[in-house]
Parts: C-alpha cells; structure tokens; sequence
C-alpha cells in the first residue's frame, strides 16, 4: 500500500496525494513529519498557483500591471540599493552587479539577483566571471555549490577563500541578513510589479489543453518566513546530498514523466529553469540550477509541469547551443499523484468571483502522513 500525504482546505475539502516508493521518497516523508510538526503549514500567505485566460492585448494587460504598481516598485528599489550600499560599506568591497531603479525589468532583476547567488555562495564576491565551458563544468560536473561546486570554483577563482573566525560570524550576523534583504525585494518586484508574457503563453497552452477557463492548486509550504515572506526565519530544509550519491537512481527523483502531477516544494539557491524562461534570463549561468541536495518537505500541484518541461523549457534551453536537457538537470523532483478527477472538481472553472476568493479557499490548513 503505497504512503498518501492528506491535506484539509480552508474551504473544508480533503484531497489526498499518492507518494513515490523509493528511498528518496523515505527522505522526503521524514522531512515532512518534522517540520509538519515544527512549524505546520503556513498560512499568512497561501502559496496558491493559478492560470486565466487573458484577453488578446497581453502587452496592455502587462503594462497596466506595471504602471499601477510604481509605489511597490519604488520601495523594492529602495530596499534592494540600501542593502547593497550597506553590503560596500560592511565589506569595503564594491558591488559589481549594479543597482535596481524605478524602470527597471527582467534584466536588471536577474544581473541583481545573480549577484546576490554569488555572494551568498562565495562569501566575498557577488561576480565570478566564469566563461561559457567553467559555468557548464561547474553546472554540470558539479552540482553540489556548498561542496565540491565550491572546490571547484576554488580551483578556478584562487582568490576565493572560506571565512573563519569572527569574518564567518560578521557574515552570518551582517552580511547575510543583508543579502536576503536584497533577494526578497528583487523577488518582490519580480512577483508583484513585473509579469512575464511567458506567464501567458504556458496559461493559455494549458488551459487550452484542458478546455476550462482557469484553475487554482493548492501547494504546501510552511510556516517559517521572515516578515520579508521570503526568508526562512529557522532551517528547515535538510540535506540529502550523500543518500543521493550513493542509493538513489536519479529517475528516482527528476522526471517530466506526465503521470507525476505533484513535486517537491522548491528550493534552491539561485533560480531554476522553469523561473530562468519567465524572466528571459540564460540557462548557461551556473545559478540556473535544478533542485539539489536539499529539501523542505513540501510541496506543490503542478499538472502543467509535464507540458511546460517539454514543450516549453527543453526547446528553449536546447537553443542555446544545445545545452543538456535531460531530466536530471532540469526536471524537478516529482514525489507523487493527485486524482485529475478531483482537480476538476475543486480547481477546475472558478470563475471570477471564484478566483477573488480562491487563494484563501484552496489553501491548505491541515495536513499529515499516511504509511
């Protein structure tokens, strides 16, 4: 009998998923039950997904979206230059990736974010340089950044040294709030001012492909999140790295394989493929990665995750001079099967004063394990 994770709505509905068997799977159902019972599912702020037809003028819907929004856009961008000007002067090192303004889009975001990867990852640095065949060693070579991705960027970039003594406490108490001040608002303006046309292109595909009007899923995070709604205030995603090198195959874990229609929660340092196509970035960056090596436990409905992995990111990705596009590098890990009979009965078709209130009925307020 296989293992189920079964979940209560804020709406009353139960819904129940159908998990993977195999070793991962086992990881991934204790990390469940300890933060299950450490934090519980969060609920200041449902993480719902959702998918609407549009009308034909997406240019006007998106440009409607960004001018309305100038006075959020200004404070992502006040708090994005304070927290880089801070990080100068705490490090009297400069900041090389540049700044946010009140015009900036997609591009700015991803230069900033990236260094933001960067100085999280090396502790000294927000820009590495690397050409075109270090970023794919790197990348694919080795994919764990905290340990033999480090060692290796090391051997490249000997200029790069681990912080000890009172440097790693001043990066842990300063610096590091300091860069997921800048990750937050940069995410801030991203989520809530900048919409990607690509949303529409995949929302359409999807929606087409099932004959409805839109939908909402409900997704499992928890509660954990700094008042910036971004940032773990505690660790709560545990490190598999080990077990995945030695027992787990990796079609154990990554697959765009449509029966799988439920994945582990994101989390990643740096920003996925699926996210690198919204924002138009380039998946040859070494911090466009998959999901490695850690998890939270979590996780998120994605019935057009199959769709968008094949019909959207490989083709894309394989166009950058034929960049690897096997699942391992960039599927994300998918842990079980929620009924498609019970989406279309629950997530399926709202309607417009449905989706006024779906984020709060389809969020998720109770959940446990089944074995």
């Amino acid at each position: 009998m296989p293992a189920k994770v079964i979940f209560s709505l804020n709406n009353g509905v139960d819904g129940e998923i159908v998990l993977r068997d195999n070793l991962y799977m086992d990881f991934w159902k204790f990390v469940f039950k300890q933060n299950n019972k450490k934090v519980g599912p969060r609920k200041d702020k449902f993480p719902n997904a959702c998918f609407t037809k549009t009308s034909p003028d997406i240019d006007v819907a998106i440009k409607a979206r960004y001018d309305e929004t100038v006075d959020q856009r200004e404070e992502c961008v006040d708090r994005v230059n304070h927290a880089i000007l801070q990080i100068e002067q705490e490090t009297s090192n400069k900041w090389n990736s540049g700044r946010l303004s009140i015009n900036s889009w997609t591009e700015d975001c991803n230069r900033v974010h990236r260094g933001f990867t960067t100085f999280c990852l090396t502790r000294c640095t927000d820009q590495l340089g690397l050409s075109e065949q270090e970023q794919r060693t790197l990348k694919h070579d080795h994919p764990d950044l905290h340990a033999s991705g480090w060692l290796y960027m090391k051997s490249i970039k000997p200029s790069l040294k681990q912080t000890t003594g009172e440097e790693y406490v001043h990066f842990n108490t300063v610096i590091e709030p300091l860069l997921h001040e800048v990750n937050a608002y940069v995410h801030h303006l991203e989520n809530i001012c900048i919409v990607s046309k690509r949303v529409f292109e995949l929302a359409n595909a999807y929606l087409t492909s099932e004959n409805i009007e839109d939908c909402w899923f409900p997704n499992l995070d928890w509660n954990s999140k700094h008042a910036d709604g971004v940032t773990d205030a505690g660790r709560i995603d545990y490190n598999y790295a080990d077990l995945a090198k030695q027992t787990i195959a990796t079609d154990e874990l990554y697959s765009s394989d449509p029966k799988y229609n439920v994945y582990d929660l994101k989390n990643i340092l740096g920003k996925d493929y699926e996210q690198a196509w919204f924002d138009y970035d380039d998946p040859r960056n070494w911090d466009v990665t998959n999901t490695f090596n850690t998890t939270k436990g979590g996780f998120e409905i994605r019935p057009h995750q199959s769709m968008l992995t094949r019909d959207f990111i490989k083709p894309w990705i394989d166009s950058y001079n034929h960049f690897p596009t096997n699942d391992t590098l960039v599927s994300p890990i998918a842990i079980g099967t929620i009924d498609h009979q019970w989406l279309k009965s629950n997530c399926f078709n709202l309607g417009q004063e449905g989706n006024k209130e779906a984020r709060n009925n389809l969020g998720i307020v109770k959940t446990d394990l089944i074995e």
